[in-house]
Protein backbone atom coordinates (compact mmCIF):
# COMPACT_ATOMS: atom_id res chain seq x y z
CA UNK A 1 0.00 0.00 0.00
CA UNK A 2 2.98 2.23 0.39
CA UNK A 3 4.14 2.17 -3.26
CA UNK A 4 0.59 2.43 -4.05
CA UNK A 5 0.21 5.82 -2.07
CA UNK A 6 3.35 6.92 -3.50
CA UNK A 7 2.58 6.61 -6.94
CA UNK A 8 -1.05 8.32 -6.39
CA UNK A 9 0.53 11.39 -4.81
CA UNK A 10 2.58 11.73 -7.91
CA UNK A 11 -0.37 11.92 -10.12
CA UNK A 12 -0.61 8.61 -10.86
CA UNK A 13 -3.38 5.61 -10.52
CA UNK A 14 -2.32 2.05 -9.10
CA UNK A 15 -3.75 -1.21 -7.57
CA UNK A 16 -2.26 -3.12 -4.89
CA UNK A 17 -3.33 -7.08 -4.93
CA UNK A 18 -1.90 -9.49 -2.35
CA UNK A 19 -1.29 -12.49 -4.53
CA UNK A 20 1.22 -15.97 -4.71
CA UNK A 21 2.47 -15.41 -7.94
CA UNK A 22 2.90 -19.44 -8.10
CA UNK A 23 -0.67 -20.16 -7.86
CA UNK A 24 -2.68 -19.98 -11.32
CA UNK A 25 -6.17 -18.87 -9.58
CA UNK A 26 -3.66 -15.70 -7.51
CA UNK A 27 -2.12 -14.81 -10.92
CA UNK A 28 -5.31 -14.81 -12.52
CA UNK A 29 -7.28 -12.86 -10.06
CA UNK A 30 -4.54 -10.37 -10.48
CA UNK A 31 -4.57 -9.95 -13.81
CA UNK A 32 -8.28 -10.05 -14.26
CA UNK A 33 -8.51 -7.14 -11.51
CA UNK A 34 -6.24 -4.95 -13.78
CA UNK A 35 -8.07 -5.87 -16.86
CA UNK A 36 -11.10 -4.67 -14.71
CA UNK A 37 -9.59 -1.66 -13.40
CA UNK A 38 -7.79 -0.47 -16.21
CA UNK A 39 -9.27 -1.80 -19.26
CA UNK A 40 -6.13 -3.56 -20.45
CA UNK A 41 -2.83 -4.85 -19.62
CA UNK A 42 -0.07 -3.46 -21.66
CA UNK A 43 3.30 -4.81 -20.09
CA UNK A 44 3.83 -7.52 -16.81
CA UNK A 45 7.40 -7.11 -14.93
CA UNK A 46 8.31 -10.66 -13.64
CA UNK A 47 10.14 -9.56 -10.78
CA UNK A 48 9.00 -11.56 -7.70
CA UNK A 49 12.49 -13.53 -6.40
CA UNK A 50 14.46 -15.70 -3.51
CA UNK A 51 17.67 -16.01 -3.27
CA UNK A 52 19.83 -18.93 -2.03
CA UNK A 53 23.78 -19.07 -0.97
CA UNK A 54 24.32 -23.09 -0.44
CA UNK A 55 26.64 -25.46 -2.31
CA UNK A 56 25.27 -28.61 -3.46
CA UNK A 57 25.84 -30.51 -0.61
CA UNK A 58 24.45 -27.99 1.93
CA UNK A 59 21.47 -26.63 0.29
CA UNK A 60 17.98 -27.78 1.90
CA UNK A 61 16.34 -29.61 -1.38
CA UNK A 62 12.63 -28.04 0.17
CA UNK A 63 14.31 -24.43 0.25
CA UNK A 64 15.66 -25.53 -3.56
CA UNK A 65 12.59 -26.71 -4.92
CA UNK A 66 11.12 -22.99 -3.07
CA UNK A 67 13.48 -21.41 -5.40
CA UNK A 68 12.87 -22.57 -8.35
CA UNK A 69 9.20 -22.27 -7.85
CA UNK A 70 9.03 -18.80 -7.12
CA UNK A 71 11.80 -17.74 -9.08
CA UNK A 72 10.64 -19.97 -12.34
CA UNK A 73 7.68 -21.18 -12.25
CA UNK A 74 6.00 -17.69 -10.85
CA UNK A 75 7.02 -15.81 -14.07
CA UNK A 76 5.39 -18.73 -16.31
CA UNK A 77 2.29 -18.59 -14.21
CA UNK A 78 1.80 -14.93 -14.45
CA UNK A 79 2.41 -14.56 -18.18
CA UNK A 80 0.42 -17.78 -18.59
CA UNK A 81 -2.80 -15.00 -16.85
CA UNK A 82 -1.60 -12.28 -18.92
CA UNK A 83 -0.52 -13.35 -21.88
CA UNK A 84 -4.94 -14.24 -23.13
CA UNK A 85 -5.29 -10.66 -22.71
CA UNK A 86 -2.33 -9.82 -24.70
CA UNK A 87 -3.25 -12.25 -27.53
CA UNK A 88 -6.66 -10.31 -27.85
CA UNK A 89 -4.76 -7.17 -28.22
CA UNK A 90 -2.32 -8.21 -30.39
CA UNK A 91 0.25 -6.11 -28.21
CA UNK A 92 2.05 -6.67 -24.95
CA UNK A 93 5.74 -6.61 -23.36
CA UNK A 94 6.95 -8.60 -21.15
CA UNK A 95 10.37 -8.52 -18.48
CA UNK A 96 11.39 -11.09 -16.42
CA UNK A 97 13.90 -10.05 -13.76
CA UNK A 98 16.81 -12.31 -14.21
CA UNK A 99 20.13 -11.56 -12.44
CA UNK A 100 24.52 -12.00 -13.61
CA UNK A 101 24.02 -15.34 -11.60
CA UNK A 102 22.80 -16.78 -14.61
CA UNK A 103 26.33 -16.62 -16.32
CA UNK A 104 28.50 -16.04 -13.37
CA UNK A 105 29.97 -18.93 -11.73
CA UNK A 106 30.20 -18.20 -7.62
CA UNK A 107 30.20 -20.64 -4.88
CA UNK A 108 26.97 -21.21 -3.36
CA UNK A 109 24.48 -19.87 -5.79
CA UNK A 110 23.84 -23.26 -7.14
CA UNK A 111 19.66 -22.70 -6.65
CA UNK A 112 19.95 -19.34 -7.55
CA UNK A 113 22.11 -19.55 -10.36
CA UNK A 114 20.41 -22.44 -11.88
CA UNK A 115 16.88 -20.21 -11.52
CA UNK A 116 17.75 -17.49 -13.39
CA UNK A 117 19.48 -19.79 -16.17
CA UNK A 118 16.17 -21.08 -16.54
CA UNK A 119 14.17 -17.66 -16.71
CA UNK A 120 16.40 -16.78 -19.58
CA UNK A 121 15.99 -19.82 -21.56
CA UNK A 122 12.21 -19.39 -20.88
CA UNK A 123 12.52 -16.01 -22.29
CA UNK A 124 13.73 -16.92 -25.51
CA UNK A 125 11.18 -19.12 -25.47
CA UNK A 126 8.11 -16.93 -24.59
CA UNK A 127 9.78 -14.58 -26.77
CA UNK A 128 9.10 -17.10 -29.93
CA UNK A 129 5.83 -17.58 -28.36
CA UNK A 130 4.82 -14.10 -28.65
CA UNK A 131 5.97 -12.60 -31.91
CA UNK A 132 3.12 -13.60 -33.66
CA UNK A 133 0.78 -12.09 -31.41
CA UNK A 134 3.00 -8.75 -31.41
CA UNK A 135 4.37 -9.42 -27.45
CA UNK A 136 7.97 -8.55 -26.88
CA UNK A 137 9.84 -10.40 -23.88
CA UNK A 138 13.00 -9.86 -22.87
CA UNK A 139 14.98 -11.08 -19.74
CA UNK A 140 16.37 -7.82 -17.56
CA UNK A 141 19.74 -8.39 -15.18
CA UNK A 142 19.25 -5.11 -12.45
CA UNK A 143 22.97 -6.09 -11.39
CA UNK A 144 23.72 -5.02 -7.49
CA UNK A 145 20.39 -3.13 -6.40
CA UNK A 146 19.61 -3.02 -2.54
CA UNK A 147 16.66 -4.34 -2.21
CA UNK A 148 15.10 -6.20 0.76
CA UNK A 149 16.03 -9.95 -0.95
CA UNK A 150 20.00 -8.38 -1.47
CA UNK A 151 20.43 -6.82 1.76
CA UNK A 152 20.92 -9.64 4.18
CA UNK A 153 23.38 -11.41 1.39
CA UNK A 154 26.99 -11.69 2.45
CA UNK A 155 29.62 -9.50 -0.36
CA UNK A 156 32.80 -10.09 -0.54
CA UNK A 157 35.59 -8.18 0.39
CA UNK A 158 36.73 -4.23 -1.34
CA UNK A 159 32.80 -4.36 -2.74
CA UNK A 160 31.56 -0.74 -2.98
CA UNK A 161 27.80 -1.48 -1.82
CA UNK A 162 24.15 -1.73 -3.71
CA UNK A 163 22.65 1.01 -5.49
CA UNK A 164 19.19 2.43 -5.11
CA UNK A 165 16.44 0.51 -7.32
CA UNK A 166 15.43 3.43 -9.32
CA UNK A 167 18.87 2.92 -11.46
CA UNK A 168 16.85 0.17 -13.26
CA UNK A 169 14.27 2.28 -14.59
CA UNK A 170 15.63 3.66 -17.62
CA UNK A 171 16.38 0.48 -18.95
CA UNK A 172 12.94 -1.37 -18.04
CA UNK A 173 11.49 1.39 -19.94
CA UNK A 174 13.23 1.28 -22.91
CA UNK A 175 12.31 -2.24 -22.68
CA UNK A 176 8.73 -1.80 -22.04
CA UNK A 177 7.99 0.84 -25.30
CA UNK A 178 9.89 -1.81 -28.04
CA UNK A 179 7.94 -4.23 -30.22
CA UNK A 180 8.77 -7.91 -31.66
CA UNK A 181 10.44 -5.97 -34.49
CA UNK A 182 12.60 -3.79 -32.61
CA UNK A 183 13.78 -5.80 -29.90
CA UNK A 184 12.49 -8.91 -28.10
CA UNK A 185 13.92 -12.61 -27.15
CA UNK A 186 17.40 -10.66 -25.67
CA UNK A 187 18.59 -10.70 -22.01
CA UNK A 188 20.18 -8.03 -21.06
CA UNK A 189 22.18 -6.27 -18.33
CA UNK A 190 21.61 -2.66 -16.75
CA UNK A 191 24.87 -1.89 -16.72
CA UNK A 192 25.22 -2.07 -20.65
CA UNK A 193 22.13 -0.11 -21.19
CA UNK A 194 22.80 2.72 -23.54
CA UNK A 195 26.48 1.17 -24.51
CA UNK A 196 25.43 -2.52 -26.31
CA UNK A 197 22.00 -1.91 -26.09
CA UNK A 198 19.10 0.45 -25.71
CA UNK A 199 20.63 3.22 -28.31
Amino acid sequence: METVAEIEKLGGTALAVRADVTGEPDAKRVADRAVRRFGRIDILVNNAGLISREDILKVDMKWWDQVFRVNVRGPVVMSRAVLPHMMERKQGHIINISSGAAYRVRPGELAYAGSKGAVERITLNMAEFGKPYGIAVNALRPDHLLTGMSSGVPRPAGYHGLESPEVLLPAAVWLAKQTVTTFTGQSVGRLDFGKTWGI
